[in-house]
């Protein structure tokens, strides 16, 4: 005996009060969700992006540090990063809405190599182009994001020192001079000098860019702030407590806010009447 023929439609005008096949098959999807998939379930691979980018102050800092230890490949779809330090490289990943642990140790260093033609895009219209460390200069982000910026540039390729100076200990062993410098490196001078101009309007700082090496293939520049730019630099960048950052450098500035020194000028001697 051949089972009867069921129309595509029978269940139509049927609930399961009225209908025992509609009851079993609503008692067996109970629980379970229907719907379309969220962004976050539609990932090309395990090492996809999650999320859509979109300008946030996370996004900026990582701009920051892929234009330092970063670079575009001419396949016109890969990023690669690279940097000897750990946490810094899950920053970066996370800034971009990556997984922590798309990276492989090379060597002293990691490395990251992303397939994201959307963030590849994305850095090329900032600024970022193939072989950029010669070449780069300004770098587009919207000014609220600036800083942002600025603090990714830092921990890419900047660095900070603090230490107490006699100056003139011989006569003067009780004079004591507190002295911060924060630098930017890069081998590109027109970028520095971008850079430089853009600090001047947003804090009113003056820095100075000059040559730091001779004995590479290519020579290296540095853009430096003394004490007093630096501090209100450093200010400006940690304000917001919540910001990435590389942390081995935030305890440098923390240290110095932590142990202040109180300069004793010497005084002249006055001459005798």
């Amino acid at each position: 005996m051949h089972d009867a023929i069921v129309p595509k439609n029978w269940a139509k005008g049927l609930t399961k009060a009225t209908d025992a096949r509609i009851a079993r098959a609503a008692e067996a999807h109970r629980g379970l969700r229907c719907g379309r998939r969220s962004t976050v379930d539609r990932r090309r691979g395990p090492g996809s992006r999650l999320e859509p980018l979109f300008w946030t102050p996370a996004l900026a800092y990582a701009v920051g540090l892929a234009a330092t230890d970063g670079c575009l490949i001419n396949t016109g779809r890969h990023v690669a990063f690279v940097s000897t330090d750990r946490d810094l490289m899950e920053t970066f990943l996370a800034c971009i809405g990556r997984r922590s642990s798309n990276f492989r140790k090379d060597g002293n260093a990691y490395r990251a190599q992303l397939g994201d033609v959307e963030l590849y895009r994305w850095l090329s219209e900032t600024g970022l182009t193939q072989r950029k460390s010669l070449t780069l200069g300004a770098v587009q982000v919207p000014a609220e994001l600036f800083l942002d910026l600025v603090r990714g540039l830092f921990d890419g390729d900047g660095s900070i020192s603090h230490y107490v100076h006699r100056p003139v200990s011989r006569k003067y062993p009780r004079y004591l001079y507190r002295r911060l410098t924060v630098r930017f490196r890069s081998a590109s001078p027109e970028h520095l000098r971008w850079l430089q101009k853009k600090l001047a309007e947003v804090l009113s700082i003056k820095g100075a860019v000059v040559q730091q090496s001779k004995d590479r293939a290519h020579n290296m520049y540095a853009l430096q702030y003394t004490k007093y730019a630096s501090i209100s630099l450093l200010t400006k960048l940690y304000e917001d407590q919540e910001s990435p950052r590389l942390r081995r450098k935030w305890l440098i500035w923390e240290a110095f806010k932590a142990q202040p020194v109180t300069t004793r000028p010497y005084r002249r001697r006055k001459k005798p009447h």
